[in-house]
Formats: structure tokens, C-alpha cells, sequence
């Protein structure tokens, strides 16, 4: 999925650029900001701000603690989308009939039977 959003396309979000294997290069420009996510962005800056300002420097260093570990699983969980969306397309890839490995036009019977038994080689 490809888009002018930094945080929105696939291709440029899940690359490594410290990894040429998993680099890839995007033929558009990530020029544009979408609003909700540079909020995002915004507020949790204006949270560390705010910890930074409290009076008490236990409170501060717990206060601060807690809100980078809750910064920290914010971004995880953003990651853990894109993520998701790249493996949902991979799998309908996959068993696309027309183009994936397994389906090359069988029944859905044939399909279903293969689906199983490799789910169940990779859970065993």
C-alpha cells in the first residue's frame, strides 16, 4: 500500500534502512502529514513537557517513567497495525486463486484441506 504519508506506506514504514535486506525504496515522495498522526505526535510531546515541569523530582521521575513506557507501547501498537495490514495482504496473496502459491484455481474444498494441514504443521 503505497502513499505520500510517511506512517501510511507500507513499503517505506516497515523498511530497515540500516538493513539493505529489508530496505526498500519508495518512487514517491512522503511529502504530506496526515493530521490525527502528527496530533498524535503533538501530544505526547506536550505529556513529556508537562512531566518535565512537575515540582516533586520523585513524582517527576516516576510520572516520566510510566509516560515513555506508555509512549513506547503507543508507537509499538502503530508498528503492530502496519504490520497487520501487510500480513493480511500477504495471506490474501497467498490463497488468491489467480496468483498464490496454493490456490492455482482449486476448489475451495482442495483449498480448505490444504490450509488445514499446513496450520496444523505449523502449530505442531
Amino acid at each position: 500500500m503505497e502513499s505520500v504519508v510517511a506512517d501510511h506506506c507500507l513499503a517505506f514504514a516497515l523498511s530497515d534502512p540500516s538493513n539493505d535486506t529489508f530496505e526498500k525504496k519508495c518512487d514517491h515522495n512522503h511529502a504530506e502529514i496526515f493530521a490525527e498522526c502528527h496530533k498524535l505526535g503533538e501530544s505526547l510531546a506536550t505529556i513529556e513537557t508537562a512531566c518535565a515541569e512537575l515540582q516533586s523530582k520523585e513524582e517527576r521521575d516516576d510520572t516520566t517513567c510510566l509516560v515513555l513506557k506508555a509512549k513506547k507501547d503507543i508507537l509499538a501498537w502503530k508498528v503492530h497495525q502496519l504490520r497487520t495490514v501487510n500480513q493480511d495482504q500477504a495471506k490474501s496473496d497467498v490463497l488468491d486463486p489467480q496468483f498464490g502459491i496454493i490456490g492455482h484455481g482449486l476448489g475451495h474444498e482442495v483449498l480448505a484441506t490444504q490450509i488445514q494441514r499446513i496450520t496444523v504443521r505449523l502449530v505442531c
